[in-house]
């Protein structure tokens, strides 16, 4: 059985702003730029040290550690937001990382017995 070398040390400063310029919206090459300093013609080695760092165990135990903290913020704001913008945004997503979202073009039929409901609520 091969056993693989788990890596329980923490993530290193410069791997952590990679992550999170990531995360920030950026792409591979300008978040390993930004930490590392790569020029212009060396985006190949910027792209490949972000792949590398991406491999870590430790990083990827960051970023499953963000996922969560960043999924309880969501939900959080799903329930106790003043704003209701804020809230219905916060729901969507939810649904939408469930797999419940809205989606579009979706019609809603209803059929209603009207004959049922005359006699429910004695309307003559």
């Amino acid at each position: 059985m091969i056993r693989k070398k788990v890596d329980y040390k923490p993530i290193k400063e410069d791997e952590k702003k990679v992550v999170d310029g990531l995360l920030d919206g950026k792409n591979m090459v300008e978040a390993s730029t930004d930490v590392f300093g790569y020029e212009k013609s060396e985006k190949a080695l910027a792209r490949a040290r972000t792949r590398s760092i991406l491999r870590r165990d430790r990083v990827i135990r960051y970023l499953e550690n963000s996922g969560l903290k960043a999924a309880k913020r969501i939900v959080m704001l799903g329930q106790s937001a003043k704003n209701e913008t804020v809230q219905l945004n916060a729901n969507k997503d939810i649904l939408d990382r469930a797999g419940i979202g809205i989606q579009k073009g979706m019609t809603t039929a209803i059929q209603i017995n009207i004959e049922e409901l005359r006699e429910r609520y004695r309307v003559e």
